[in-house]
């Protein structure tokens, strides 16, 4: 089994440290149980997408146009899918060790690599449009509006670069504590702004043409003795509705802030660092025992809460219909009941763990496993294809 997460990890190489505990003392991932399934799903289609990323805890996850599905591998190859049928569209190999993306925006698709390396490619070919380093690892999706791509790298650097030729635009960098988890938060766009969630548990804008920092918030105070103990990480992507910014902290809170000041509406003590999603009533967010929880998105109340998929290393869940979905480090995808949070069907992907939320598109679902696999899934009674392009 992969690692669950570096938290997790942290905390057991702490606790070998004292040498008082066996692994017979550490809690084990739930297992299974048997589910009276009330939602068909069945599968559309699905891809082998290209090498696998099997423990490495990248950021690639499969984007969208509404008509196509895009998708990156770690090996280097990114393809674009019809999302009904799964027929390949193009693909186009760059050759490099892929570890975020792909973004899309502006008919560009714009991929990161762990060696730093960045490339943007034309959505309606794959033909290559640019590429270059930027000397840091890319775990978040890079984001692209107004002619800019913006980046967030490991080493705590954002950068707006030109969408036409990769140049440099405005470049700014915050500090990195010795200790945090692997992985960065996608920023969002909010009117002239970009909001970022940092390592240190501050979530900050700045204006998009300049780089000049707007408010700024923390979300995640640090306290503790320890560098663990301060871990503070806003890893979980930041999630935008209208006004209402959305916020997950590591070892802290679930927080509502006003997208154009950073004032703060209501705050939830739940440690996150998968993610959480938005509906129209409720707030889904993944906690750090992978536990998922739902709560009230006017005033941060918990509504239910799932303990069947605890320490499963389950992803952020993402809404679909009268259900939330999530996936899990076995490869499962799970679908749970909007309304009480209560299992309403299971399905098996191929190609290994799951470590990023589905993608929802309409009534289709798009999961990408670390065996570098893609696959669709619908309610029964939809559009079934039942294809394979394995």
């Amino acid at each position: 089994m992969r690692p669950l997460f570096v938290g997790v990890l942290a905390f057991a190489i702490a606790l070998a440290g004292c040498g008082k505990r066996n692994k017979d003392d550490v809690e084990q991932p739930t297992p299974l149980a048997p589910i009276e399934e009330s939602l068909r799903i069945t599968k559309l289609w699905d891809a082998k997408l290209g090498g696998d990323a099997e423990t490495l805890r990248l950021g690639l996850s499969p984007a969208t146009d509404g008509t196509l599905i895009y998708a990156a591998a770690h090996d280097g190859r990114v393809t674009a899918y019809d999302a009904q049928t799964g027929a390949q569209q193009w693909r186009t190999d760059l050759k490099l060790p892929l570890a975020a993306g792909p973004g899309y925006g502006d008919e560009l698709l714009v991929v990161g690599g762990t060696d730093g390396s960045i490339a943007a490619l034309s959505a309606r070919d794959g033909s290559i449009r640019w590429s270059r380093n930027l000397s840091a690892e890319i775990l978040a999706r890079p984001l692209i509006a107004s002619n800019r791509v913006y980046v967030r790298t490991v080493d705590g650097h954002v950068r707006a670069l030109d969408a036409g030729s990769g140049n440099d635009g405005w470049n700014i960098q915050r500090e990195v504590p010795r200790l945090s988890l692997r992985g960065n938060s996608t920023p969002v766009i909010s009117g002239s702004h970009l909001i970022v969630g940092f390592d240190d548990g501050k979530v900050t804008s700045f204006d998009l043409q300049s780089g000049d920092q707007g408010w700024e918030s923390v979300v995640t105070p640090q306290h503790g003795r320890t560098e663990i103990e301060r871990l503070s990480d806003i890893d979980a992507d930041l999630r935008l509705v209208g006004n209402e910014l959305y916020v997950a902290g590591f070892q802290s809170r679930v927080v509502k802030l006003l997208a154009d000041s950073g004032q703060e509406q209501w705050s939830a003590d739940i440690s996150s660092f998968e993610g959480l999603g938005v509906d129209w009533v409720h707030v889904y967010i993944t906690d750090d025992k992978s536990e998922v929880v739902a709560l009230d998105r006017a005033s941060g109340a918990t509504v239910w809460r799932q303990s069947a998929l605890r320490l499963r290393s389950v992803t952020g869940p993402t809404p679909h219909g009268q259900a939330v979905v999530v996936g899990d480090y076995e490869g499962y995808l799970h679908w749970l009941a909007i309304d009480d949070g209560r299992l309403l069907a299971r399905v098996h992907a191929d190609g290994g763990a799951i470590s990023n939320p589905p993608l929802v598109v309409g009534e289709a679902v798009y999961v990408q496993t670390d065996g570098g696999v893609l696959s669709a899934y619908a309610l029964k009674g939809g559009s079934e294809q039942g294809q394979s392009k394995l």
